[in-house]
């Protein structure tokens, strides 16, 4: 299968770039990030020039995805839920130690969002169903 193939590599904020060799440490890593102090960013990366980026917290997190191959410019995309979370109804401007985003109100994911959207990308799919990716321009 092609995901036999893939290596996927965890990289933790302000911890070196590890082997993935099961999804428990990835959702061990995801569930311990905190949006004001470290760590607040982590990586996935699969190996063939895809990588998940999550930056954030427990109620608020933002997800995107980055795919770079050689005959198609690099792209991200930035997960949005179907329904957003009841508590976010205007864009919001959030500060993670990674960086500072202006987030659509159904791009504010929460822990078990984001897991469900890294385990969808472990296992080689695009998304879990409740999941979109929208395109976001890159800086």
């Amino acid at each position: 299968s092609m995901s036999a193939e893939l290596r996927y590599t965890l990289e933790v904020e302000g911890r070196p770039p590890r082997p993935a060799p099961s999804f428990a440490p990835v959702e061990r890593a995801l569930r311990s990030l905190k949006p004001h102090r470290r760590p607040t960013f982590a990586i996935l990366d699969r190996g063939d020039g895809a990588f998940l980026q999550v930056a954030g917290g427990q109620a608020s997190a933002a997800v995107e995805l980055h795919r770079s191959a050689a005959r198609d410019a690099a792209s991200a995309h930035r997960a949005f839920l179907a329904a957003p979370h009841p508590n976010y109804s205007v864009p919001v401007t959030k500060r993670f130690g990674a960086g500072t985003l202006l987030l659509q109100p159904d791009e504010i994911l929460w822990a078990d969002d984001v897991v469900d959207v890294f385990r969808a990308f472990y296992d080689g799919e695009d998304a879990p169903p409740c999941v979109g990716w929208r395109e976001i321009a890159l800086g």
